[in-house]
């Protein structure tokens, strides 16, 4: 929601007219860049425990520690976890709004026709993977003229380890008009 984060990013905070503090059990707010959450807590069986949300750049990572054996493990923990995603993970333009594509429509008046992507698509991956990425386009069988412009015609993946990560639509660039009888008859 998006008030908690309102709430878990602040250091101390004052309730009930101002009459009572609280302060926040999480003590990397403030001290580590970009912390704004989340949660701490101590079970016994799960030990010191901190969930914790960060974001710098447009990148939110979330880490999870259970298990800590003091309080200041788990702090140190979450630090060590957030620093490595943001030192190895980046957010990777995988494909652009508007790409192009040209694919193949029965009883079209021209052959073939112009398709594009529907928005950017982004992925998060770590430096490594960005060269494992796959692109897979997704075209459904007996696409058929007439097609109005903007109409969905495919789907195009981008794909790690055959994992889609991201998708989006593509559509036809302009209005695909069918063919005459003779030229479809030629065809």
């Amino acid at each position: 929601h998006p008030s908690i984060l309102k709430w878990t990013s602040k250091r101390i905070s004052s309730i009930r007219n101002e009459k009572f503090q609280l302060t926040n059990t999480n003590h990397l707010i403030g001290k580590y860049s970009g912390m704004d959450g989340l949660k701490t807590g101590f079970i016994n069986k799960s030990g010191f425990c901190l969930a914790a949300t960060a974001e710098r750049n447009n990148r939110r990572l979330i880490s999870v520690v259970m298990g800590g054996h003091t309080k200041k493990s788990r702090f140190e923990s979450t630090q060590k976890i957030l620093d490595y995603g943001f030192e190895n993970y980046t957010w990777h333009k995988a494909a652009q709004k508007g790409k192009p594509f040209l694919l193949s429509v029965a009883e079209s008046q021209m052959t073939p026709i112009d398709a594009e992507l529907t928005k950017d698509l982004l992925v998060l991956v770590s430096n490594e993977e960005i060269k494992k990425i796959e692109y897979v386009l997704f075209t459904p069988n007996g696409l058929k003229a007439p097609i109005l412009a903007g109409c969905k015609l495919a789907e195009y993946q981008v794909q790690l380890n055959r994992l889609t990560l991201t998708k989006g639509d593509v559509v036809a660039s302009h209005d695909i008009l069918r063919a005459s009888f003779f030229k479809r008859l030629f065809n």
